[in-house]
């Protein structure tokens, strides 16, 4: 197998640190290859730009990450026959953010670890998953997406202790911040038991699921049967 490597500059109107790149292998290979890279500047003058080295040549799937600008994703990135790919310049559009603050609405308190999900009703349900922007807020319950580009999102807030919260209509500006302040998610309650079988020893990794929940809550029991559901909305 050859090796070869591409390069190219990315450029943008502020000039902000990129975060990180990824190119993806997309032939079929088992293990699947991914190579990871950042912009680096320490090899030329010309901001934003980058090169991979030694990769096979075929067909990739590039995504660049940059703060305030919306994700840039090539799904047909060709690298190859040369030894030396150039690609295209690359010119990154300025996105908008969200940031905000989650605590419980029983104890005042931030809740940690919630995942916070940005996604675009105008695609269908599996496209907006695929493309949501995630992140999860820190210890003091803060988040922040900031590479969503201009438009009215849906604003998901999953956490497994607490019911599931979402906001209809967010709107996104260009270079802007939409600032949510604080927001309060609801304790659920707790359901748990054991699964027996016939014999009445406990049934292990089987799988319990509570009906009529949006995200559906699901577990599985331990070696004994036992099974513990967290975060649930009271009702029947």
């Amino acid at each position: 197998m050859k090796f070869v490597t591409a390069a190219g500059n990315c450029v943008n109107t502020g000039g902000p640190a990129v975060q990180a790149s990824r190119l993806v292998d997309r032939r079929d290979t088992t293990p699947r290859q991914e190579f990871y890279f950042d912009f680096d500047r320490e090899f030329t003058s010309a901001r934003g730009y980058f090169r991979v080295l030694n990769i096979p040549r075929g067909i990739y799937s590039m995504t660049i990450l940059a703060d305030g600008f919306e994700v840039y994703q090539n799904d047909n990135l060709v690298v190859g026959p040369s030894r030396r790919t150039v690609l295209p310049r690359i010119r990154l559009k300025a996105a908008g953010g969200v940031i905000g603050y989650v605590y419980s609405s029983e104890t005042d308190r931030p809740i940690n670890d919630v995942t916070v999900r940005l996604a675009n009703p105008q695609k269908t349900e599996s496209e907006a998953r695929r493309t949501a922007l995630v992140t999860r807020t820190d210890y003091a319950g803060f988040f922040r997406l900031a590479t969503a580009g201009a438009g009215t999102y849906v604003l998901e807030f999953e956490h497994p202790n607490y019911i599931s919260t979402s906001f209809d209509q967010v709107n996104i500006r260009q270079r802007g911040t939409t600032d949510l302040g604080k927001i309060y998610l609801e304790a659920g309650g707790s359901v748990q038991g054991v699964v027996l079988d016939e014999a009445g020893y406990g049934v292990n990794w089987a799988k319990v699921r509570i009906s009529g929940v949006s995200p559906e809550k699901s577990a599985r029991t331990n070696s004994l049967g036992n099974y513990l559901l967290m975060g649930i909305r009271p009702g029947r």
